[in-house]
């Protein structure tokens, strides 16, 4: 079928298709003592148009059944073939009790999971119903669990949300290292403001509820008058 194969006898299924068992099949080196490695090239020749793929790295195996399965794919996809400004995508894809998701996807500069069209440099989008998008877990019970916002120089700290092990009671923190206000905005709006000297205010007609949203308030009823 005018295929050739390496390491076995049979008909080849592919123009080149090598069998080997217990060791590398392939091995890619470059012997130019510099900075670059081995190099594998996938083409896809014609003259694109959006969509098109540039190729598919495919992983195979076989179910308790004997079965061929498809257990992950790497695929490369020319999403916007505009000559000087194209852009890319590069999917991961796994099985999943019998199916096959789009895990991971790289778009641009943008990675989702979850998502096929990341529209942030990380986009999240939930996967099984109930479950959450998101899982920040301490390596021991008194360990770290926190978002942490730092500077562009990599080092100087922002600010963290979560559980920090720097308290003796390992409570949940939220916390801001700039010398300016902590904001909270509900319905579009400032709610409440602590401000750099740890002060804190609700906004003009804002309530301080004493009782769980019920009937016994404080709240500002003319000038620097409060009521309860």
């Amino acid at each position: 079928n005018g295929g050739l194969a390496i390491g076995t006898t049979s008909s080849p299924a592919y123009l080149l298709d090598a069998t080997a068992a217990g060791t590398a099949v392939l091995s890619v080196t470059d012997t130019a003592s510099d900075a670059n490695g081995g190099t594998l090239y996938l083409r896809n020749n014609r003259t694109g148009s959006d969509n098109d793929e540039g190729g598919r790295i495919y992983f195979w195996t076989k179910d308790d059944a004997g079965n061929n399965t498809e257990c992950g794919l790497i695929r490369s996809v020319l999403t916007d073939a505009s000559n000087t400004t194209e852009d890319s995508r590069m999917d991961f894809l796994n099985m999943s009790n019998g199916s096959q998701y789009t895990t991971v996807s790289m778009l641009g500069r943008n990675v989702g999971i979850g998502t096929t069209d990341p529209q942030n440099s990380l986009h999240v989008v939930q996967g099984a119903a109930g479950a959450s998008a998101i899982r920040i877990e301490a390596s021991t019970d008194t360990g770290n669990a926190y978002m942490r916002f730092v500077e562009s120089n990599g080092t100087t700290n922002k600010g963290y949300i979560g559980f920090s092990s720097n308290n003796s009671n390992n409570n949940f923190d939220i916390r801001s290292d700039e010398s300016a206000d902590m904001t909270f905005w509900t319905a579009g709006s400032a709610a409440l403001t602590i401000d750099s000297s740890q002060n804190l205010s609700l906004k003009a007609t804002g309530k301080l509820y004493l009782d769980g949203g019920g009937n016994t308030y404080i709240h500002e009823y003319a000038g620097d008058h409060v009521e309860i």
